[in-house]
């Protein structure tokens, strides 16, 4: 969504900051700038080098800060050097005692609400979402995407206690016969009728936004956003990592591929890897990937768990796994989901 939207800004005329997490391949893919005359490109290597080094000099450690803290503060710190027009934040964890909560905003957005960092956020969609409207500040403008009424009305509560401006997502059905997007699986394309919608709300205040340009540029791949790596056999890399966004990812392989798929799946230990292996487990070939995420993946015995209930074969992520799943010479889709470092280790071996 927040690709979506920068894009969208850019392609209106304005130079724009844009800080995603998690990357996939390349640290830099959180620290982005677009503009009209160039889509979104990271920052260079050196300017991050420098950035950090001048960083190191002047906090140090006199602040202890968590690594999306300190990505925060680099990104916040190289956009203060940009001329820019807007700046699109990606919250990171929950909303209130994120990181990329201290800065004031004048359109705010809550995309969708799960089940997610329950042991963080709360064992509830209402508790979760109670952490999220956080990020909505006094007299600005809230876009709000969950249809579920009690959540709504939570939103409403909310929006009227802070004095903000609600608004649901509209639908856009005038799209360009020609635009790509028309192809974007439908989970996706929600993402983009959400952006769409910052713009419309972002014309009410006065700012000439042009989204027919928008919808008319090809869009390029979002990574591991149902990215098609390789077509003999297809392969589809998506990062969908919670029950929402599985059971989108799910529904789009059943009306797509009528359900027949070969999976690869691995989650972090803070996910429940059975609940969400029962959303994705496939009819046909399931692997249950063993990767490599900083010591947050799952032990032996959760995996053996998995196995016993849905059988399949449990691997190593390593160049010779990928290589067997190619030799397979299998005509059905590979689909490997499940985290960001699963997709992103996939894509480096092969």
């Amino acid at each position: 969504t927040c690709t979506f939207i920068a894009e969208l800004l850019a392609q209106s005329g304005c130079r724009v900051g844009l800080m995603l997490s998690p990357h996939v391949d390349d640290y830099r893919e959180r620290i982005q700038i677009a503009s009209a005359e160039s889509s979104l490109h990271q920052i260079g290597e050196g300017e991050l080098l420098a950035m950090h080094v001048h960083l190191r000099k002047t906090v140090g450690d006199k602040v202890p800060l968590t690594y999306y803290e300190w990505t925060t503060l680099l990104a916040l710190q190289f956009f203060s050097m940009q001329k820019l027009d807007f700046v699109v934040l990606e919250t990171g964890l929950g909303g209130r005692w994120d990181a990329s909560n201290i800065c004031p905003s004048i359109v705010s957005g809550i995309t969708t609400v799960g089940l997610d960092h329950m042991d963080i956020l709360g064992g509830t969609v209402e508790k979760i979402l109670a952490e999220k409207l956080q990020i909505v500040k006094p007299d600005s403008d809230f876009i709000f995407g969950p249809k579920d009424e009690s959540l709504i009305t939570q939103a409403v509560d909310h929006a009227d206690q802070v004095g903000a401006h609600l608004h649901a997502v509209k639908s856009f059905s005038v799209i360009p016969a020609e635009a790509e997007i028309q192809q974007l699986p439908p989970y996706l394309y929600k993402n983009l009728q959400f952006a769409l919608t910052v713009g419309e709300v972002l014309k009410t205040k006065g700012y000439k936004i042009k989204d027919q340009e928008f919808l008319s540029k090809p869009m390029n791949g979002i990574p591991a956003r149902f990215e098609i790596i390789h077509e003999n056999p297809l392969i589809i890399l998506d990062g969908a990592h919670n029950e929402p966004a599985l059971k989108e990812l799910k529904k789009y392989l059943s009306e797509t591929y009528n359900d027949d798929y070969d999976l690869v799946f691995g989650c972090l230990k803070t996910r429940d890897f059975l609940a969400l292996s029962d959303i994705i487990v496939s009819k046909h070939e399931n692997h249950w990937a063993r990767f490599d995420a900083q010591n947050q993946t799952h032990d032996d015995q959760e995996y053996q768990r998995l196995r016993e209930k849905h059988g399949g074969k449990i691997i190593d992520l390593n160049k010779d796994a990928v290589n067997e799943l190619l030799c397979q010479k299998s005509k059905r889709p590979i689909v490997v989901c499940g985290s960001f470092y699963l997709c992103s280790d996939f894509r480096r071996f092969l």
